[in-house]
């Protein structure tokens, strides 16, 4: 298992429910869940043992994720709402460990009520292709600085 929630205030180590996304970078591991969180996960010391950020402001399922090979730190999660969210861990707020405050960039709307299905970057890092039914999308995303 991968992941938690907030369950009686108490931070969880594992996704509550079912992981809906997986991509590995480097020795960072990123997951999406039911729970409505995002979670990035540290593998380099032999395991894991609880996420080193868990992002999820907004109160819908994440569908999928993918780390920006192009740009380090960034990432981008489709939801059950029909939006590519793109965030940035340095943007998150570091006031404890693990982090739970957003790092949204910016949102990308697609089909609204179709859940996005699949979110793939570019190697440059400055577009999306993103698919959900009845349609695939190439998307330049000026939301993401550097690189």
């Amino acid at each position: 298992e991968l992941g938690g929630g907030f369950r009686g205030g108490a931070l969880e180590t594992r996704h509550f429910g079912t992981v809906t996304g997986l991509d590995v970078f480097s020795e960072v591991v990123i997951s999406t869940g039911c729970d409505f969180t995002t979670r990035i996960w540290d593998c380099s010391n032999n395991g894991i043992s609880q996420p080193l950020v868990m992002e999820g402001k907004d109160r819908c399922y994440k569908t999928c994720v993918s780390w920006n090979r192009g740009i380090p730190g960034i990432w981008a999660e489709g939801n059950e709402l029909g939006s590519v969210s793109v965030c940035d861990l340095s943007l998150l707020k570091k006031s404890g460990s693990p982090v739970s405050e957003s790092g949204l960039v910016g949102e990308i709307s697609l089909k609204k009520g179709q859940p996005v299905n699949g979110v793939k970057w570019s190697a440059d890092g400055r577009r999306i292709l993103t698919w959900q039914k009845g349609g695939v999308w190439i998307v330049n995303t000026p939301l993401v600085k550097g690189g």
